[in-house]
């Protein structure tokens, strides 16, 4: 029976972590492990966390140099076929996700597995929104699926772990590399993986800037055609229209 692990990165995560363990603990599907990562949370994330302590496979709490590193540590730590991130805020779409998936469909011959997610507003009284995973093809313009929604083969990312040179893309840049550079086999499944609460900084009108400025550069060693360029210009003056509206 296919093992999947699921490591969840935290750090002062007092507001979101409980839930988020829930939807693990919860599954229907019995051959899981949960590994998770905490940044030396000074709230009351541990509290919580030792709750759940006979269900978690593997906890750590010490300090680390980013999400990324802490990401990374997780990989390690796996003994799982398959590996998915469900950080601190994440949940799994319903109780029978990871049964759907792993019992239901033939993945021989993928090494990447990812669907559909539920943005959740913090902002707005928990109001959903559905968001459909875009073409692959269209990866180099940037993620056309959450990274939170994608399962990978432990082995390949074993081999392409996180540079944690990047503090914002490194996702990017490593499903850039399994699928342009790799040529990795990846499978969409048309279903709700999970639901993504949005919070912090990386949905900040800075962040958003940030990112885009570092997948430019990255992409351009490997794509740097009239296309390309033409997207980028485009996404750069649409950006400022609305920064400065």
């Amino acid at each position: 029976m296919t093992k999947v692990s699921v490591i969840t990165v935290c750090k002062n995560a007092e507001d979101y972590i409980e839930e988020t363990i829930k939807s693990v603990v919860s599954q229907t599907y019995n051959n899981i492990e949960l590994i998770v990562i905490d940044g030396k949370s000074t709230d009351k994330t541990l509290e919580i966390i030792n709750k759940y302590k006979s269900e978690i496979s593997y906890f750590i709490s010490e300090l680390d140099s980013g999400l990324y590193d802490a990401m990374n540590k997780g990989i390690e730590k796996s003994t799982g076929d398959w590996i998915i991130f469900l950080n601190a805020g994440d949940y799994l779409n319903n109780i029978e996700t990871l049964e759907n998936i792993f019992s239901k469909i033939d993945l021989n011959n993928y090494e990447v597995i990812y669907g559909d997610e539920v943005r959740v507003s913090t902002k707005l009284n928990k109001e959903e929104n559905f968001l459909k995973a875009r073409d692959i093809e269209d990866l180099w313009k940037g993620m056309v699926f959450n990274h939170n929604c994608m399962f990978a083969k432990r082995s390949s990312l074993l081999d392409s772990k996180f540079d944690t040179r990047y503090k914002i893309i490194a996702d990017f840049v490593q499903i850039f590399t399994f699928y342009y550079i790799d040529k990795k086999r990846f499978l969409y499944i048309p279903e709700v993986i999970a639901k993504i609460e949005t919070h912090g900084y990386s949905k900040t009108k800075k962040a958003y800037l940030v990112r885009t400025l570092e997948r430019y550069k990255f992409v351009k060693k490997y794509k740097n055609d009239l296309e390309f360029k033409k997207h980028y210009l485009i996404t750069f003056i649409n950006f400022f229209k609305i920064f400065f509206k």
